[in-house]
């Protein structure tokens, strides 16, 4: 029995060493995308999107909430939209402005505040 134990315990730790020599894989290492002495500028465009302008999102005059809850608008059921640009502050949050979207009179969205 105790050979069994040993003997899975060394194919264990042989598929690991080899898994790690032959597959490139380094365990407790983080891979770089790049070189540190590379000369290429490395453009990281996802930073940008935290950078973002904070705006704020109505339904009619209702304030819903900023741009995340965007992606939950059904565009088939959206009249118009309209953009004011000016800043305020609501609730103590500063943004940059606002998107007023209007839907069709015959489809009325529920919310959960």
């Amino acid at each position: 029995m105790e050979n069994i134990f040993m003997l899975k315990l060394l194919n264990i730790g042989l598929f690991f060493f080899a898994s790690s020599v032959l597959f490139g894989q380094e365990l407790n290492h983080l891979i770089k995308k790049y070189s540190e002495d590379s000369k290429l500028e490395v453009v990281n465009h996802l930073s940008e999107i935290d950078k973002e302008e904070r705006v704020a999102l109505y339904i009619e005059e209702e304030f819903i909430g900023d741009l995340s809850m965007y992606r939950t608008l059904n565009p088939d059921e959206i009249r118009s939209v309209d953009i004011n640009k000016e800043a305020f502050k609501l609730h103590n949050v500063n943004f940059d402005g606002k998107i007023i979207i209007s839907y069709k009179d015959d489809y009325q969205p529920e919310y959960i505040p």
